[in-house]
């Protein structure tokens, strides 16, 4: 199973209508993750929209705090990815506390044969496969081919930021030249990465796509959690 991921990271909404807009013109759902409030993810109906809270540094009242700013927002999330992964135990269990069914915070990146787990508190966990600024950070290819996705009994998670898909970031120096601009998308496109140049975010995911749509079909975390709950976990899984 593939799922396409975003995480919001504070993009403007024409930046995230980018994104957005390569995803939905291939027909596929993704599930974005949120930071903040957007009219544009408020009013979201076709795609899942999780959260995204920055528990850095933050005590733990202070996560209970973002927690429910977040959750008030998005009344309707099933699931949490944290802002750079940042993880505990007793963060686990808030999710657990304000309902959430999954999180999505442990990146295998590329390791084979990944399946979601369930962690002992009850919290579904949904490893990454595949994300936009690790690839940059190694180095990576900006390919994806069938053998990638190869195992149909893996669970392929992608992540992507719109600022990336939006610069088609293939380095991080682009990144951060551009990063000053960030609220700014008519200043960002000037510091886009041409996707004539065959590498980058953008044309990674255009690629992506393009071989979802040839066969190997897109769903959104909330689908790929009932999925595996209902085959491993049976009678005694958490619906959804």
């Amino acid at each position: 199973m593939i799922a396409i991921t975003v995480d919001i990271d504070w993009a403007p909404d024409p930046v995230v209508e980018d994104t957005l807009e390569l995803i939905e013109g291939a027909g596929v759902r993704t599930t974005l993750f949120a930071t903040h409030a957007s009219a544009l993810l408020t009013s979201m109906r076709d795609h899942e929209v999780g959260i995204h809270p920055n528990f850095l540094p933050l005590t733990l009242n202070d996560c209970r705090g973002e927690l429910d700013r977040l959750l008030g927002l998005y009344p309707r999330s099933k699931g949490v990815r944290c802002h750079s992964y940042h993880q505990n135990s007793r963060i686990l269990d808030l999710f657990v506390e304000r309902g959430l069914i999954y999180d999505s915070n442990v990146l295998m990146f590329q390791c084979d044969r990944i399946e979601p787990f369930r962690h002992f508190n009850g919290l579904i966990r949904v490893p990454v496969f595949w994300e936009d600024d690790v690839n940059c950070i190694t180095g990576g290819n900006w390919v994806p081919t069938e053998s990638m996705v190869a195992k149909m009994d893996a669970v392929y998670i992608f992540n992507f930021h719109p600022v990336h898909v939006f610069l088609n970031t293939e380095t991080l120096r682009r990144y951060e030249s551009a990063k000053p601009y960030y609220q700014d998308p008519a200043k960002l496109r000037e510091f886009a990465n041409p996707e004539l140049s065959g590498t980058g975010t953008r044309v990674f995911l255009r690629r992506l796509l393009a071989l979802i749509q040839a066969g190997r079909p897109a769903t959104t975390l909330s689908q790929i959690v009932t999925s595996w709950n209902s085959r491993i976990a049976g009678s005694e899984g958490r619906p959804l």
